[in-house]
């Protein structure tokens, strides 16, 4: 019976670490495509990304998410001053373990 529950919580254990390195490979192009979704006349970059390991308060720059719970990639974007506006800047969070976004916001400066 040991055994039996060892082995099950060691097949939980990579099944979450899967599904943790898939949201890694995923978490960019999930930001990319929420950013495209809200502005998708600019060319959008990543400028950076981090590990929250956990994102009950999230702050980049001017942008603060409270209340979220649990590993999440935080994904920040930017993109070319245009004729519109002077700056664009994103910032996505998505869990780590899904990678299901979590929030986000497109911001532009005048």
């Amino acid at each position: 019976m040991r055994i039996l529950v060892a082995g099950l919580v060691v097949a939980a254990a990579a099944a979450l670490a899967l599904g943790t390195v898939n949201a890694d490979k995923t978490a960019d192009a999930t930001a990319l495509g929420f950013a495209i979704s809200r502005q998708p006349e600019v060319h959008w970059h990543v400028a950076q990304r981090t590990f929250e390991p956990w994102a009950s308060n999230v702050v980049r720059g001017s942008y603060r998410v409270n209340g979220l719970s649990g590993p999440a990639w935080v994904v920040e974007l930017n993109a070319p001053a245009d004729a519109s506006w002077k700056s664009y800047t994103s910032v996505v969070v998505i869990n780590a373990t899904t990678g299901a976004i979590m929030a986000g916001d497109v911001l532009e400066t005048n």
